[in-house]
């Protein structure tokens, strides 16, 4: 085999052997339909999409990278889903369509406490805040990680005909949760239903 023939033969292993994670640049001010949904937003800022990371009705999105800004989108959540793609040998919890915006922070700890290893979840606040032009919720909370950094989330949600729609923020608590809310203000206020 050529010294070519090699080096091409190498790289067909290494493509072949690496599983393909699709990144696309979200670009500002243009908008795009999230989570595979009739969900769109408009971005003030750039920010990377990472793809083949969640469910089927989820998308997540990240600006310095996923363990620093984290962005979830989920959207057309029906009932019985859940809010991360299915694990062997672990029931994950389940959105169902019965539950009432006010249930959804204890959804989300316990989605965290199975998927992330979340040992320490509090939340924060909660309170009214029109979504998609229907009456939603936002709430905070905090929570400690796996390897032990604190992490503060920020989530927007409504329910429409049974269906889940939320958009939430994770960042460390330190620096990076501030430096990140402001884009994902500016997100929440564009979103809206095609």
């Amino acid at each position: 085999m050529t010294k070519t023939g090699f080096v091409a033969a190498t790289i067909a292993c290494i493509l072949v052997a690496t599983p393909v994670q699709a990144h696309k640049l979200e670009e500002a001010n243009v908008a795009v339909r999230v989570a595979k949904s009739k969900m769109s937003v408009t971005p003030e800022r750039a920010w990377n999409g990472i793809g083949g990371r969640q469910g089927k009705q989820s998308e997540v999105w990240t600006i310095d990278g996923e363990q620093l800004n984290e962005l979830i989108f989920f959207a057309d959540v029906r009932g019985g889903a859940t809010l991360a793609p299915k694990m062997k040998h672990v029931t994950l919890p389940t959105w169902d369509e019965k539950m009432l915006l006010v249930e959804l922070p204890e959804l989300v700890e316990r989605n965290y406490r199975v998927t992330r290893q979340v040992t320490e979840f509090t939340q924060i606040s909660s309170k009214p805040q029109t979504f998609l032009g229907r009456d939603g919720i936002a709430f905070e909370y905090e929570y400690v990680n796996a390897d032990g950094l604190h992490v503060r989330g920020i989530a927007v949600a409504t329910i429409i005909d049974g269906a889940l729609y939320m958009i939430n923020l994770n960042a460390p608590r330190l620096n990076y949760f501030e430096r990140s809310k402001a884009a994902f203000d500016a997100i929440v206020a564009s979103a809206k239903l095609d």
